[in-house]
């Protein structure tokens, strides 16, 4: 897999380890600028949130495995490797990254389709993690982390929720990729703040959290009406 070089301004969002060529998501050279398989990979992601929400799945194990996905399908198809076979195996990862229980058989359940044969199976998890360059020692930052960081003591509950919201949404969209988790957090508030009118709530620290803004109003605007509850 080529990379650029590996500055810290440079690495994907959630990861320490993770770095992509530089490209604009609205770039014509990047896989999700076309809109079907942006959509389709899209609709994969509301499956999973689904999924998650009926079995009780932790969201930050749900939010990994979507992360996983939009990664592993910016360089493979859904034709060649299809959702059915490598949703599971995207949980089983996540679950090792977090170091808690994967969910993998529920997830797999709950999936209708696919001939699961154990030999693919096997070789479809080799490749799986080949692609998205998996390194259980190191971390992976989710956002939720740093969201205190931009609110201010005069926020409310109400507030920290729909920021929270908003931050489950960036994994139903590639905001999650190209954004990194601190720039997300700060953006998650400054949106929260906003539909609340409430400015005095958070506390912006730069302008690129302006960009997560712009990116998440665009995909609610054209698929995903408001914020989920």
């Amino acid at each position: 897999m080529t990379t650029s070089t590996q500055e810290t301004d440079q690495t994907s969002s959630h990861e320490e380890f993770w770095v992509f060529s530089q490209v604009s998501q609205w770039g014509s050279h990047w896989v999700y600028s076309s809109n079907e398989h942006l959509n389709n990979v899209r609709s994969i992601m509301m499956t999973i949130r689904t999924i998650g929400i009926k079995n009780n799945i932790p969201p930050r194990l749900v939010h990994y495995a979507q992360i996983l996905l939009w990664r592993f399908y910016i360089k493979e198809s859904p034709q060649k490797y299809p959702f059915v076979e490598i949703i599971p195996l995207a949980f089983e990862s996540a679950a090792l990254i977090l170091e808690t229980k994967s969910y993998k058989d529920i997830v797999s359940m709950s999936i209708k389709g696919g001939n699961r044969n154990p030999e693919k199976v096997s070789e479809f998890r080799l490749h799986f993690r080949l692609i998205t360059s998996l390194d259980f020692s190191l971390r992976i930052h989710h956002p939720s982390e740093y969201l205190n960081e931009y609110f201010s003591q005069q926020a409310t509950e109400k507030q920290l929720q729909l920021a929270e919201c908003i931050i489950s949404d960036s994994y139903l969209c590639p905001c999650c990729l190209v954004h990194k988790p601190e720039k997300i957090a700060e953006g998650a508030a400054l949106m929260a703040a906003g539909m609340t009118n409430s400015p005095q709530a958070v506390i912006p620290k730069s302008q690129e959290a302006l960009s997560f803004v712009k990116d998440m109003q665009y995909f609610y605007t054209q698929s995903m009406g408001q914020p989920s509850k």
